[in-house]
């Protein structure tokens, strides 16, 4: 979990250093999403562990992975946009 701790302060340090842009560049957009696949690495193993079994065992696999859920939303909260259906189609 160490790792995963790692992971937390470089996305807290991103999400410091990018309130003060007012447009994110892409350099800025991939380092954080570097920091949140690292921590979502970490983080996933773990969860699965700690996950109550569950009869109909109906965990889908989805198109997107969780560091790009996480990231879309991570920069949706750095915008001035409050709806995230604008956000995200446009």
């Amino acid at each position: 979990m160490k790792k995963a701790k790692n992971s937390v302060n470089k996305v807290l340090i991103f999400i410091f250093i990018t309130k003060f842009f007012t447009m994110i560049s892409d350099t800025i957009i991939t380092q954080i999403f570097c920091a949140i696949d690292d921590f979502c690495k970490e983080f996933t193993s773990f969860w699965q562990k700690s996950l109550i079994s569950n009869c109909k065992k109906r965990i889908r696999n989805s198109k997107m992975s969780l560091s790009e859920v996480m990231t879309i939303q991570v920069l949706f909260h750095f915008s001035s946009i409050t709806n995230f259906k604008d956000f995200y189609l446009g």
